[in-house]
Formats: C-alpha cells, sequence, structure tokens
C-alpha cells in the first residue's frame, strides 16, 4: 500500500506542474498575442501590405527610375530590414524595393511550404498585384540567390540583370550535406513554434536585445526587436525547407542571357578544405554567367551588404548605368 501512496503522490505533483506549465504557456500566448497587435499598431509596415490570394504581403518601394531593383533576403529573421541601409542608398539612383517572404515582418504566414517554388510563385503574385513595372535587377543573398534565379526561369524577360551575394548553389549539400536531418525537423518546428506563441523569444529580445548581424542598419533595429518573435517561425521552415530549395533549382541554367555579378565574401570561419569548395561552386556561377570569376569583396563576411554596402551598391550601381546606356 505505501508503493500505491507513494505512486499517487507523485503523480499528484506531476499532474499539478503539468497544468503550471500549461497555464504559464497560455498566458504567455495570451500576452504574446496582445503585444503583437500593439506592434502592429505602434510600428506600421513602411510599405504596402498587397493581397496575393487569402493572404498579404508587404512590399516597399522607393525611388524612381529603371530597371527597378529588387533585394531579395537570405535566410533569417531581420527579413527585409537587413536591407535598410542599402535600400536608401539605391534610391537615390533607382526604383529599389524590399518585400518581406511570408510569415516575415509585416507579412501574413501562407498556407504553402516554404521552399523556393512557392515562395517565387509567391514573389510573382506580389509584383503582378503591386502596379511595379519591371524590368527587375534582381539581386540576391545566400538563398535569396537561388530564389533570384528561379525567378529568372520564367520569364527570363522580366529580369534586367542579377546581383549574387555569397550565392547557395544547387549541388552545394553534395559536398557540405543537408544542414537539418528530417528526424530533428519536428523538433525545430515545435521549438520556435513555442519560443514565438508563448512569449518567450520577446521576453528574449526585451531582456538582451535582437540577435541582428554585425553593422545591422541602426535605423531598422526598433521594429527588428518588436518583429522578429513573429518571423521566426517562418524563417525556422524555410531553414527546414533549404534542401527542397535547392532541389527546385536542381541545376545551374544558362545565365549569359543578362549581366551577372557573382560576388565573393572575403573573409570565412572556414576550413581551408571547406573554404575552397565553396570557392569552387562560386567559380560554377560565375562560369554559368559567362564570368571569367567571381569578385572578392574585401574585409566582408556572409552579410557583406552590412559589412561593405559601398561595395554592394557600386556592382549594383554599375549594372544599372550600364542598362542605362544600352536602352537610353
Amino acid at each position: 500500500m505505501w508503493i500505491l501512496r507513494i505512486f499517487r503522490k507523485v503523480f499528484l505533483i506531476l499532474l499539478f506542474a503539468s497544468f503550471f506549465l500549461l497555464g504559464i504557456v497560455l498566458v504567455g500566448a495570451l500576452a504574446a498575442w496582445r503585444l503583437q497587435q500593439q506592434v502592429e499598431v505602434r510600428i506600421p509596415a513602411p510599405g504596402k501590405r498587397v493581397p496575393v490570394g487569402s493572404y498579404r504581403l508587404h512590399l516597399h518601394c522607393v525611388g524612381r527610375g529603371k530597371p527597378t531593383i529588387l533585394l531579395e533576403s537570405g535566410i533569417g529573421v531581420q527579413g527585409s530590414l537587413v536591407w535598410a541601409d542599402v535600400q536608401a542608398e539605391l534610391a537615390k539612383s533607382s526604383r529599389v524595393c524590399i518585400y518581406d517572404r511570408a510569415g516575415h515582418n509585416w507579412s501574413d504566414p501562407s498556407p504553402l511550404d516554404r521552399q523556393g517554388r512557392n515562395m517565387v510563385l509567391e514573389l510573382q503574385r506580389l509584383l503582378a498585384q503591386s502596379g511595379e513595372v519591371g524590368p527587375y535587377l534582381m539581386v540576391g543573398h545566400g538563398i535569396g540567390a537561388t530564389l533570384v534565379r528561379l525567378f529568372y526561369r520564367e520569364p527570363p524577360t522580366q529580369v534586367a540583370g542579377l546581383v549574387f551575394l555569397d550565392s547557395t548553389h544547387p549541388q552545394q549539400e553534395d559536398y557540405f550535406g543537408s544542414e537539418v536531418s528530417k528526424e530533428d525537423s519536428m523538433r525545430w518546428l515545435a521549438q520556435s513554434w513555442l519560443l514565438s506563441k508563448s512569449g518567450a523569444e520577446r521576453l528574449y529580445q526585451w531582456l538582451f536585445g535582437p540577435e541582428v548581424p554585425d553593422r545591422f542598419p541602426l535605423s531598422a533595429l526598433k521594429a527588428t526587436q518588436a518583429l522578429i518573435p513573429k518571423s521566426l517561425l517562418a524563417n525556422t521552415q524555410e531553414w527546414l525547407h533549404v534542401s527542397e530549395t535547392l532541389k527546385d533549382e536542381e541545376r545551374l541554367n544558362d545565365l549569359t542571357d543578362v549581366p551577372v555579378r557573382v560576388l565573393v565574401a572575403g573573409r570565412y570561419s572556414m576550413t581551408p578544405e571547406t573554404e575552397a569548395i565553396w570557392l569552387g561552386l562560386q567559380q560554377e556561377i560565375a562560369s554559368a554567367a559567362g564570368l571569367p570569376g567571381y569578385q572578392i569583396v574585401k574585409d566582408s563576411g556572409h552579410y557583406m551588404h552590412l559589412d561593405r554596402p559601398d561595395e554592394v551598391v557600386r556592382s549594383i550601381l554599375e549594372l544599372i548605368k550600364n542598362y542605362r546606356k544600352k536602352y537610353n
């Protein structure tokens, strides 16, 4: 009998603890939801939210002049805000657009899986519904470069030029493997959902500030801190679908029909062997564009548009200048 009494006590303690923890999560979720409503009022979208079906994506375009520059982000919870300073500088010379993929910042979540072909479909719908007019000079960072190349395929006439910043390569997992196993996917999704919905991520941001790359635009820090908790789940879903996104591209197509620039970081935290493979993949991208090689951006890491925005802007404006010489 004493064993049964001990079992009952342990069971009641565990039951009480479970209800207590569930109550904390529910209270945190309600608080996080309420705070998100306040954030959307206090920090309104700088651009417009365009319907692409039953949901809306945020698009922010400024400046005048053709071609229109479109900046495509890589994986990261900051979304379009990472481009704030670069957009402001480019807007002095041309029309330039940034946007938030579904679930990031001011964009609604999407019912579609977060793999490349779906995100490109949403971008096509966004531009078609927005009233913006191409052709577009597409700039892609990281996995954003793969999205840009997928966009270029359908149809290429929309694109006036391509700039790749530390681009992903469709065969890179043959060398480096997948970043996350399928067995770990549910754990990562559950963890990001809990952090986002329970208010834990928002509490962390308020206590320690936003987790952003070095030299992140100061003008975007406040909005980033407020919006990262909302963007966290969408960012995790994109990261978990990187393998599918690379398979959507499948191979490097010929890119010689438009002017291209391939920019590569000047410093990496890789082993010499890994760096040699990575640079070899960048050379393949340059060769697909008919270029003799890639351009190394000195004193920059992976976020070269933050470390050396001057070099990134210079490369983009060089293509703009050549375009206007040809068509004006």
